[in-house]
């Protein structure tokens, strides 16, 4: 088993809080670590979906494996113009 920091920012703290400690398999991918916060958070799942995934300073796509402890950063969506 490998603990994952979640961290949030923008938008998807009002649904998340800003950090959470999560644990899970060697090798599972983002999307799976993500369907675990959504069991526990569902008013949160849209704005989950919308979200994306940075490691570090790299964004990354939600197949990516998770083979070590990490933090995993959600970043909200942001609209403007």
């Amino acid at each position: 088993m490998i603990t994952i920091k979640l961290a949030s920012y923008g938008a998807i703290l009002e649904y998340l809080p800003a950090e959470m400690t999560l644990t899970c398999p060697q090798h599972s991918n983002v999307d799976e670590l993500l369907e675990l916060v959504k069991s526990q958070y569902p008013s949160a799942i849209k704005m989950i979906e919308a979200c994306a995934c940075a490691i570090g300073d790299a964004v990354v796509s939600r197949q990516f494996k998770l083979s070590n402890d990490q933090c995993l950063v959600l970043l909200s969506p942001v609209a403007g113009g």
